[in-house]
């Protein structure tokens, strides 16, 4: 069907979540470990059920690529914005709403990269139309402490946690993107720095509560 509509490009949505997890998961006695810097040659083993089905869409795109289409893998990180489900949206849902946050795992590190630079990444693959593989993240190893203390510098005395009972994991992430193929191959230039991107999801999420609370009442428990 793609050959004969001659589409001449297909772009797919993998995921860091291929890379062998041996690499970037540490014990606790191993926390002062540098962040590992994933490059798109880095081993692979899925990670769990995710890794495994990204994996396979990566492989039905080599048969495209045969067929003459270009076939360009995304390999995406952890992707936050306003109305996603990542844990530093839900804690800005908790605390505009005036909760208490569950916290756990803050000597973690996570390449997090905004909604709005990761459709940017799809857009400038679409626009240079390259084959291959290409890590889209931040480039930036943050860790979870850091952004916890983001949120408290904005959300002042409003701001409350708590450790969860499972606080205490086995293995702790600490990994990052490595963008040079990505800045190279598709000009690809994240624009938002962790602070600027939970400032502006802050705004937005703050807006939809507002919007939520003004049509459907003011229970402190609106889904937002």
């Amino acid at each position: 069907a793609c050959v004969k509509n001659s589409i001449e490009q297909i772009i797919f949505p993998s995921s860091y979540l291929i890379y062998d997890a041996k690499i970037y998961l540490f014990k606790k006695e191993n926390l002062n470990h540098d962040p590992i810097a994933l490059t798109e040659e880095s081993p692979i083993n899925p990670r769990n059920i995710t890794g495994v089905a990204k994996l396979y869409g990566e492989r039905e795109l080599e048969f495209f690529k045969e067929m003459g289409i270009i076939s360009t893998s995304l390999r995406i990180f952890r992707v936050y914005g306003p109305k996603n489900q990542d844990i530093i949206d839900r804690w800005i849902r908790s605390l505009l709403m005036g909760e208490i946050i569950s916290v756990y795992g803050k000597e973690q590190v996570f390449d997090y990269v905004h909604a709005k630079d990761c459709a940017l990444g799809c857009l400038q693959a679409a626009m240079v139309q390259r084959n291959g593989i290409f890590n889209i993240g931040s480039g930036v190893p943050i860790s979870m402490k850091n952004v916890l203390q983001i949120l408290k510098k904005f959300f002042g005395t409003k701001f409350r946690s708590r450790p969860t009972e499972s606080e205490e994991l086995v293995n702790y992430e600490k990994s990052y993107a490595n963008i040079i193929k990505s800045k190279k191959s598709l000009n690809f230039i994240p624009e938002l720095s962790i602070e600027a991107g939970i400032t502006l999801n802050i705004e937005k999420i703050n807006a939809f509560i507002f919007l939520r609370r003004k049509n459907f009442g003011t229970k402190k428990n609106a889904v937002v």
